[in-house]
């Protein structure tokens, strides 16, 4: 192996993506070097160019699950001279990760992932309503306008991110770290799980959202959570029509990796 500058990782610790699913191959590959050890907090990543080359994607890809993981807390993106990706320090996104790993040892329904969401996203939502700022709202309004303008099948992925992350934001306004915790381990569940099932689209969970926030806005904290509530049961109901038996039986997520 190639001997990397201390501080820097080597580029060889990489592997080419799937093509069909580089956005996914290469946030997966990260993840499972942060988690196996072999990348460590305040590692640097190899450049962008040496990085693309190495994984087989291009750069624009590399740039999307980049910065997802940056929303993730995996990885800090600095710039200047001295700039880069860097493996970032123990934060709530670690411990979710961990939380995550040990669900890896569980069978679970999608039942009782609507179950768990309609749980946690109440529970988060409201705790922070009365927390909530201008900032705040503008951020989950920033989410919607990301998704919006994500709705090609090719960005399927990188949607799906941008409508979880709303989630997060809402149980980062709590102030809670606990329910942050929580929260990212909750998500992180569901952003490998929803790539396996069909959705006609996202314009409904688009739409929903900004009624969500509509209902912030003006203060109704009652009808806010009826409409998150209603979205969850309607989402689950999509999944229920429009998927296999067997996927609503079981995720099949956590079977042995090759």
């Amino acid at each position: 192996m190639t001997t990397a500058p201390q501080g820097s990782v080597s580029p060889e610790l990489f592997r080419p993506t799937q093509p069909r699913r580089a956005f996914d191959e290469v946030i997966k590959q990260i993840r499972q070097l942060v988690d196996s050890g072999q990348l460590k907090p305040g590692d640097r990543l190899p450049s962008e160019r040496v990085l693309a080359e190495q994984l087989s994607v291009s750069r624009n890809s590399l740039r999307e699950a980049l910065r997802m993981l940056e929303i993730s807390g995996v990885i800090t993106l600095r710039r200047g001279t001295n700039g880069g990706a860097f493996i970032a320090r123990p934060t709530t996104a670690a411990m979710a990760a961990h939380l995550t790993a040990g669900l890896r040892l569980a069978d679970f329904s999608l039942e009782n992932l609507t179950d768990a969401m309609r749980t946690m996203g109440g529970n988060a939502l409201a705790s922070a309503i009365p927390k909530l700022t201008a900032d705040d709202l503008d951020e989950l309004d920033r989410h919607i306008a990301r998704a919006e303008a994500l709705m090609g099948e090719e960005h399927r992925t990188e949607r799906v991110y941008e409508l979880t992350e709303f989630y997060r934001r809402l149980a980062q306004a709590t102030e809670n770290p606990i329910l942050v915790v929580l929260m990212d381990a909750l998500l992180d569940i569901l952003r490998q799980v929803l790539p396996m099932l069909h959705t006609d689209g996202h314009g409904f969970a688009i739409e929903a959202r900004k009624r969500l926030l509509n209902d912030l806005r003006r203060g109704d904290s009652a009808a806010a959570r009826r409409e998150l509530d209603e979205h969850l049961i309607d989402l689950h109901a999509r999944w229920l029509r429009d998927n296999d038996p067997e996927v609503i039986v079981t995720t099949g997520l956590f079977t042995k990796e090759e």
